[in-house]
C-alpha cells in the first residue's frame, strides 16, 4: 500500500530496539531512501492482513510480500532481484 497526502496518520508508536539491529534499519533505510517510519508501517500492514487473512493465526516467518521498493524509488545502484 503506497500512501497520498489524504490518507493522514494520526497515531505514533514507539518503538526500542537494541543498536545492533537499529544500525540494521538505519543501512536498509539508506538503501532503500525509506524512513524507519514507513518500513516499520509497511511491515505491521502486511503482518495484520496475513493475521487477518488466516483467521487470527499467525505463521512464522510471515510470507510478506515481495515489495519492489528499489525500482519504485528509481534506484538503479541496487537493482531488484
Amino acid at each position: 500500500m503506497f500512501y497520498t497526502p489524504a490518507m493522514t496518520k494520526n497515531a505514533s508508536i514507539p518503538v526500542r530496539l537494541d543498536s545492533d539491529l537499529e544500525k540494521r534499519v538505519e543501512s536498509l533505510c539508506e538503501r532503500l531512501r525509506l524512513s524507519k517510519s514507513a518500513i516499520i508501517r509497511m511491515l505491521l500492514e502486511e503482518f495484520v492482513a496475513h493475521y487477518e487473512r488466516h483467521g487470527g493465526r499467525i505463521v512464522m516467518p510471515p510470507g510478506f510480500k515481495d515489495y519492489d521498493i528499489r525500482e519504485r524509488n528509481g534506484d538503479k545502484r541496487h537493482p531488484a532481484p
